[in-house]
């Protein structure tokens, strides 16, 4: 999965205030396709991902 990835970039930053323009920044992706394509692979919002695992 190409989410994987984001989700693990995800986890090692949760103790920053992090947002989806940073790491969608970070992965040269336009915000709104990263959103889409995690939520299709991941099967949850990135928002819910960061809540789920603070």
């Amino acid at each position: 999965m190409r989410t994987e990835y984001i989700a693990e970039w995800i986890k090692v930053h949760l103790s920053q205030d992090i947002t989806v323009k940073q790491f969608a920044d970070q992965f040269e992706m336009n915000p709104n396709y990263l959103t889409r394509l995690f939520r299709q692979e991941q099967r949850i919002s990135v928002k819910e991902y960061i809540l789920f695992k603070r």
